[in-house]
């Protein structure tokens, strides 16, 4: 069909383009053949499908190491050493809505502080390990042992439950997720799987075929994973959707089918797959730390996507520039990191910020300027002015929710002091005008109780639209 085959070729592409723009340096030549060889097939049945072979050989001694974004909220990298080989294969008869795509050379590692912590919490828990004990020890570690300034796998998870859905959620949600992670193995996909399904919005829905474990450790991660991915998937597949969407889809490419769901959509694997085309460091908390934290999509104000880009980047194992300015002669200097792919930078400069060579911004920037809270935006200010249309006018030259009296009594109160000024003059000029101390002093606490009161109703009102 060739809807399948449109979305095995776009992620053939992903992987292979992607490669050479962050990494133009290294040399690599490229074989298509659909003929059946049997130097190009593993087994004699599988030449048998095979119908369209790409062969990529990368000139590198290296391994090339690919980062996913920390924002996609995978544990993983892609990793690509040798030959990278793409094959087609034409269904079993008995699935003859089903496209392979066969894949050799393309690995999935996951993060190294993944598979510290997971023994550590063996070692200090023992059988007392379960989901919530494992996240308690979690959060009472997790700063002295995986600080966030060098360890990936934390600020993978932190990006995950930092977030305000996920809060809301409650801890067994928060445990539950750690739960997954902790136990994520290395993702040794055989094959990939493209399936006609009108469940999904493209038509088409992703799965995977793992390659046999390497040992029997390996065997039982890979069982814990699913059954928590099954029960996620059951449970919060709508919520991951909008959380984690790059997450939930490896889930569902691995599991989805099994618990009756469609597998993943092609676009969001392809995507996660996509070199990036801009990255670089937040500006507050932990996220200034992380390198990739930019890697995302850019949206205007209502959240609506503006520019799409992927969520993958390239390097050699053992470089330490960006692949976007390799070929500058000068190498930003680095501090090591051990834990983390991408190293941290002392500059901003080499890592595929949006400056450019000779306008780069200074390292110690001053703090920002604290926000102005008078001036009210969003989607509550914009209730309140159609709702108030008498207030929104006094709001927008105030800055806050007044009522049209408090203004006038303040005025009136403002004014009352300016003829208290003046009284001494005025009464020695004329002291038949001049107003009695008791009258004016009753007359100013009439005003400041009526401002008072009308600054007690704009309060309660403002409390009410912020509820």
């Amino acid at each position: 069909s060739v809807p399948l085959v449109a979305a095995a070729c776009r992620f053939v592409e992903a992987v292979v383009s992607g490669i050479h723009e962050h990494l133009p340096q290294v040399e690599a030549s490229s074989r298509v053949s659909a003929a059946l060889r049997p130097e190009d097939c593993p087994s004699s049945a599988e030449a048998q499908r095979e119908v369209a072979i790409l062969m990529v050989r990368f000139d590198s001694a290296a391994p090339l190491v690919g980062e996913i974004g920390t924002r996609s909220r995978v544990p993983l990298s892609v990793r690509v050493q040798g030959d990278l080989r793409f094959a087609i294969s034409l269904p079993h008869a008995q699935s003859q809505s089903a496209l392979e795509l066969r894949v050799d050379g393309l690995e999935m590692p996951v993060l190294e502080d993944a598979e510290t912590a997971r023994v550590r919490l063996k070692q200090d828990l023992g059988q007392s390990l379960n989901p919530m004990s494992a996240y308690a020890w979690w959060e009472q570690h997790r700063h002295k042992d995986f600080p966030l300034q060098h360890s990936k796998f934390h600020r993978v998870v932190e990006s995950l439950l930092e977030q305000k859905g996920m809060k809301m959620m409650g801890t067994k949600i928060c445990a539950d997720s750690f739960w997954g992670y902790l136990h994520t193995t290395d993702l040794s996909v055989e094959v990939f799987e493209f399936h006609l399904d009108d469940r999904t919005r493209t038509g088409v829905a992703m799965t995977a075929r793992m390659r046999a474990p390497k040992s029997p450790a390996e065997s039982d991660d890979r069982a814990k994973v699913k059954d928590i991915t099954r029960k996620m998937l059951k449970n919060n597949r709508a919520s991951a959707d909008k959380l984690c969407p790059s997450a939930i889809s490896v889930g569902a490419m691995l599991a989805g089918p099994e618990v009756g769901q469609p597998g993943a959509c092609p676009h969001v694997v392809a995507k996660l797959f996509t070199a990036a085309r801009w990255w670089g460091r937040g500006e507050d908390a932990w996220h200034r730390h992380d390198e990739s934290w930019l890697c995302t999509d850019k949206k205007d104000w209502l959240g609506r996507m503006v520019e799409e880009q992927g969520r993958l980047i390239w390097r050699l194992a053992e470089a330490a520039w960006s692949p976007t300015h390799a070929t500058r002669n000068t190498v930003p200097a680095t501090s090591p990191s051990p834990n983390g792919l991408l190293p941290i930078l002392k500059s901003p400069s080499g890592f595929g910020l949006p400056w450019g060579s000779g306008d780069q911004p200074p390292v110690e920037q001053s703090p920002p300027a604290p926000p102005n809270h008078r001036v009210k935006k969003g989607m509550f200010a914009r209730l309140s002015r159609r709702a108030f249309p008498r207030l929104s006018k006094q709001r927008r030259s105030t800055g806050d929710i007044q009522r049209a009296s408090d203004s006038s009594a303040e005025a009136s109160k403002y004014s009352m002091g300016d003829k208290q000024a003046v009284a001494p003059a005025s009464a020695k000029q004329d002291p038949q005008q001049q107003i009695h101390p008791r009258s004016s002093r009753r007359s100013l606490w009439t005003r400041r109780a009526t401002a008072l009161a009308g600054l007690r109703r704009s309060r309660k009102l403002q409390g009410f639209w912020k509820r």
